[in-house]
């Protein structure tokens, strides 16, 4: 099976992956031997849709010490039948810096980590709300982001890492979160489930970040009512700092200050689901620290009470000649950058209102980027 040929399978459904045989050529660029248990062990990577080449560990053909590995980051073990092509193996040093240059995913890497760490955890304390039958509220799926781009076969974060400006633009959060793949279900369905690999859940954003924003360089290009308004609101503000920064290349990125919204419905996901991020999926705050933004918007309304809970002492002063409530500028602990909390695009506001708010956001950070 080709490169090519094995990036269309992990595109497949897992229901069509069951339909194929798990056939590839495994590449390696480390000549590192370990034994395992007796038996020669070799390193080699495998490529993988979300993140280039995986390391996996590997005894011979149809074996793989490495499952979890290919699970978490493809979905597709333990179905995934490894051959390992003799001829194909190369360990040269151009082959290798290609490779290597492949798998220069570090912030999409961290996230992962970040995730993976809380990962078995979340679903664990998901599957007990799920299975409660006092809870007429399901959980859908969290909020995970990827940055994580392909461009001409390659997977990138460069038009992130990039940029001249990183923006991360939060919202409230996203009911009804969930993939189109079959493997959420057939129909998919937003309730979530834990048996879905983290991977997958990434692939969410990747796929909608992809479709929805990078393609178009003018901004969101979302039509649907279910978030519509949001990025309605995401673009007005991202069109009037790029007029204020002609010259530069600005990345948005979009997050929820709400990871895990409801399944069904809109509006806040109750105590009971908002419980599961505060005790077993406090990732905002982090996500932050990884990714590093130069300027960060909360058009979240009055959720200033969820901003505190992701970073304690969080203070707000009033952008002036608005009051507290209506705009203000932010402190966020352990955050050096411009912070600003304003309205949910969704407020009853005229639009006049609201194009006075995000202007006086970014001329005061205009002023902050010149001194």
């Amino acid at each position: 099976m080709t490169i090519e040929e094995l990036r269309n399978l992990y595109g497949l459904s897992k229901t069509k992956q069951r339909e194929r045989p798990m056939r590839c050529v495994i590449y390696t660029f480390s000549k590192g031997i370990d034994t395992y248990r007796g038996q020669t062990l070799r390193d080699y990577y495998i490529l993988t849709s979300a993140w280039g080449f995986q390391r996996c560990s590997f005894r011979q053909s149809g074996q793989c010490e490495g499952l979890s590995i290919v699970e978490r980051a493809t979905g597709l073990a333990p179905r995934f039948f490894v051959y390992i092509h003799p001829t194909n193996i190369m360990d040269t040093s151009v082959r290798s810096r290609q490779m290597q240059k492949r798998m220069d995913m570090k912030l999409n890497e961290q996230l992962e980590s970040l995730y993976a760490s809380q990962w078995k955890e979340f679903c664990d304390a998901c599957r007990a709300l799920s299975c409660n039958g006092h809870t007429s509220v399901k959980p859908s799926y969290p909020f995970l982001l990827s940055l994580a781009y392909w461009a001409n076969g390659v997977p990138t974060e460069s038009w992130y890492t990039d940029a001249d400006l990183k923006v991360m633009i939060f919202g409230q959060e996203t009911n009804s979160w969930v993939g189109t793949e079959d493997d959420f279900g057939t129909p998919p369905s937003p309730v979530f489930n834990p048996e879905v690999t983290m991977g997958a859940v990434m692939g969410i954003y990747e796929i909608f970040y992809s479709d929805y924003h990078l393609n178009h360089r003018e901004g969101f290009n979302f039509n649907a009512t279910r978030y519509g308004t949001f990025h309605n609101g995401f673009n007005r503000f991202a069109s009037m700092l790029n007029a204020r920064c002609a010259g530069k290349r600005i990345a948005y990125l979009w997050n929820n200050i709400v990871k895990i919204g409801k399944a069904e419905g809109s509006g806040f996901c109750g105590e009971e689901i908002y419980r599961l991020q505060k005790q077993h999926f406090d990732v905002v705050g982090k996500e932050v620290e990884i990714l590093k933004p130069d300027l960060i918007l909360f058009l979240t309304g009055s959720y200033d009470s969820r901003i505190c809970d992701c970073w304690e002492g969080a203070q707000f002063t009033a952008l002036p000649p608005f009051a507290v409530g209506d705009v203000a500028k932010m402190m966020l602990p352990g955050v050096d950058v411009p912070a600003y909390r304003t309205n949910h695009p969704s407020a009853r506001l005229s639009k006049e209102e609201k194009e006075k708010r995000l202007e006086a956001i970014v001329s005061d950070f205009m002023e902050v980027e010149l001194k």
